[in-house]
């Protein structure tokens, strides 16, 4: 090693120890174990709202034995994590390569990171961390992972039983003499618990895999575990992952409802459910900021706004609102729409201008989507109820790849599409997604005869309000 690299390696050591020495500071020492990977970024975060925000980060390769070192003067006494960004990968759950710890200040914890699920803290750590080290050791060892599992949810749920049994005797023998953080550990372990279970609830499964038909198909931990009370006083918000496991609860909750014919038809029903599940007003206002971003039509927002404004409380969820009412805002009722041209099947070219005095309804849908085509059967029944109309147009949008032209002629024929079918140029990345921000589909949009927004987003229809407003609509 060179003078100048020693000298650097060991002033850093030496400002880490002075840091370390800092009364209030809190000294993270990590080692990564990880093959060589483009270039990362290592970061610090603290818990915000059941969220994670970033307070500081390091760039750097990791290659093989990558050591970081971060010093913070924590703002409060609970978890951080260490977070490891690799910018061309991907996961499904944001957990992974996250890496827990506890700070309390005037302490230091030393990592080592061995794979992007697991890591060490033994020697040299706090008992605090010594323990959580321990405990994230015991979730790996028995917590489900979906999507291997999903085929057989029998044996998933009895993983999930299993973790509860082991947890709730596990927990008995922990004593770090640190009161608070046995408090704070006693209330965590069955939140991760239900985290995990309800993770698998709610995941996506494999082509071959069977659904459960019956509330005792979940298990025993997922039927007799009283959610609510992991709602009651808002503890969640103090985990890393508060908001995802809030979210997980209502999911697991309304799949156990739905299973006993308790269904809801409409959006509002939709929320007004979801509230009979959260016990606490602050999180209600966390549940309802967490779908802001999802509403995209002003009317809706505004709707939103009245029933349940009154719960976004905080100044960063106010902020959220006025943010979303100025994104919409530039597609509410009355604004002209947008005048694209595209082809159909055949060639022909169709422009927006060309449907005025007509009110129009855009389907915007792909092949690849499973819930576009679930919606096709009810849509062709729309059509039906409308046949002989001429006062409105169906018109379908495919937003495929335009290297995928022919797969899109092929289903149009063999599924006999009735209206407009147009192929929009660009795919996903069209004008036309591109104007109205689409990121998500199936979408309908309802124009009326002068071409001017009613919705950009209406209900879908297997919905009886999407015909009631195309009613409305014509009527006007």
């Amino acid at each position: 090693m060179g003078f100048k690299k020693l000298m650097f390696v060991v002033l850093l050591s030496c400002s880490a120890l002075f840091a370390a020495a800092q009364k209030g500071y809190t000294t993270v020492n990590g080692t990564i174990h990880l093959k060589k990977m483009d270039s990362s970024i290592v970061e610090l975060y603290k818990v915000k709202m059941g969220t994670l925000e970033k307070v500081d980060s390091i760039k750097m390769l990791v290659n093989g034995d990558s050591t970081f070192t971060f010093s913070f003067k924590p703002g409060y006494k609970g978890y951080y994590m260490i977070g490891i960004a690799l910018p061309k990968a991907r996961f499904i759950y944001s957990d992974i390569a996250k890496y827990c710890f506890y700070a309390k200040g005037s302490d230091v914890v030393n990592m080592d990171i061995t794979d992007l699920t697991s890591y060490t803290m033994a020697a040299g750590n706090t008992k605090e961390n010594q323990i959580l080290s321990e405990w994230n050791k015991m979730l790996l060892a028995t917590k489900l992972n979906p999507l291997k599992n999903g085929a057989d949810f029998k044996a998933a749920y009895a993983v999930v039983d299993s973790l509860d049994g082991l947890s709730k005797e596990w927990i008995k023998k922990q004593h770090s003499g640190n009161a608070a953080f046995d408090a704070l550990l006693k209330r965590t372990v069955p939140n991760d618990v239900a985290l995990y279970a309800t993770r698998y609830v709610n995941s996506p499964r494999p082509a071959n895999s069977k659904w459960e038909q019956k509330s005792e198909d979940f298990g025993a931990y997922i039927l007799h575990t009283d959610f609510k009370e992991l709602m009651r006083d808002g503890f969640i918000l103090n985990l890393p992952f508060g908001q995802q496991e809030l979210n997980g609860l209502t999911g697991v909750m309304g799949r156990l409802d739905r299973l006993k014919g308790d269904t809801v038809k409409t959006e509002n029903e939709y929320y007004e459910r979801v509230f009979r599940y959260i016990p606490n007003d602050t999180l209600k206002g966390v549940y309802m900021a967490s779908g802001i971003s999802y509403i995209r039509s002003y009317e809706k927002l505004k709707d939103f706004e009245t029933k349940y404004g009154k719960y976004l409380t905080t100044p960063e969820q106010k902020q959220m609102l006025a943010d979303q009412f100025k994104k919409v805002s530039e597609f509410k009722k009355g604004t002209p729409g947008y005048n694209f041209t595209y082809k159909d099947a055949k060639g022909n070219k169709v422009s927006f201008s060309d449907l005025k005095g007509k009110v129009v309804l855009i389907d915007v849908w792909a092949t690849w989507c499973g819930p576009c085509k679930a919606e096709l059967p009810y849509l062709r029944k729309l059509e039906d109820e409308f046949h002989g109309n001429d006062n409105i147009v169906f018109v379908g949008l495919s937003s495929d790849e335009d290297v995928n032209l022919e797969k899109w002629k092929t289903f149009v024929a063999e599924n006999d599409l009735k209206g407009i079918q147009l192929k929009a140029d660009g795919g996903f990345r069209s004008g036309f997604t591109t104007v109205y921000k689409i990121n998500a589909i199936p979408r309908f949009m309802v124009f009326d005869k002068q071409g001017k927004v009613v919705t950009i987003d209406a209900p879908r229809p297997s919905e009886p309000a999407l015909k009631e407003l195309l009613l409305q609509t014509l009527n006007n």
